[in-house]
């Protein structure tokens, strides 16, 4: 295996940025917690439909703003996650444009019932400070390597020294076994949109 590294956004080429795109689709083209939003849990989403929802994502998160962490294998990105803090006005502007483009490339009705999921697992997100773990993904081709590992030491190296706890949600009940082994333990379990989500939360 070639040397594996992580890699932030802020230093991520075009080129890069892309491949995390096109990873982020590969993993989660047949993804039901996805798929929800587009109105049919057990279709997959289009790719370019779903690849303009990332897209308006990540550029609404910051691709410059620690939102986003990649694991490269040399040259090849093969790994990423997709990181959410607690939110507030100054991402207002970014929020409109993410509307607009969603709306343009996935339409209206994925904007909405991404802000129905959204209101509904705001109830169960902690009071205290946190980092979401929006979306982590590795290469198919590169599963059971220990890759995972690099992007959560990465993630809780990033965020711990501030205090915060990190909290995601998942909608594949085999994963929860594989987060637990991250430090995440399981809080809560809610049915949206016709999918049961699994809550989990690593204290600081």
């Amino acid at each position: 295996m070639s040397a594996v590294r992580t890699i932030g956004g802020a230093h991520l080429s075009m080129e890069q940025r892309q491949e995390c795109l096109i990873l982020l689709v590969d993993s989660f083209v047949q993804d039901r917690g996805m798929a929800t939003l587009w109105g049919d849990p057990e279709t997959a989403v289009d790719r370019a439909s779903l690849g303009a929802w990332f897209r308006a994502t990540v550029q609404m998160l910051g691709w410059n703003d620690g939102a986003v962490i990649a694991v490269c294998e040399g040259d090849e990105i093969v790994g990423v996650a997709i990181l959410a803090g607690e939110g507030g006005g100054s991402r207002i502007v970014r929020f409109i444009g993410w509307i607009a483009r969603v709306a343009i490339g996935c339409g209206f009705g994925v904007v909405q019932r991404t802000a129905v999921h959204d209101r509904a697992r705001n109830r169960y997100r902690p009071d205290t400070r946190h980092v979401i773990v929006e979306f982590i993904c590795v290469s198919a081709q590169k599963r059971g390597q220990g890759l995972g590992r690099y992007l959560f030491a990465a993630i809780h190296d990033a965020n711990e020294p501030a205090g915060r706890s990190f909290w995601l949600e998942t909608t594949k009940k085999e994963n929860i076994s594989i987060f637990g082994r991250f430090g995440y333990q399981l809080k809560e379990e809610y049915e949206d949109l016709g999918v049961t989500n699994f809550t989990m939360l690593k204290e600081p």
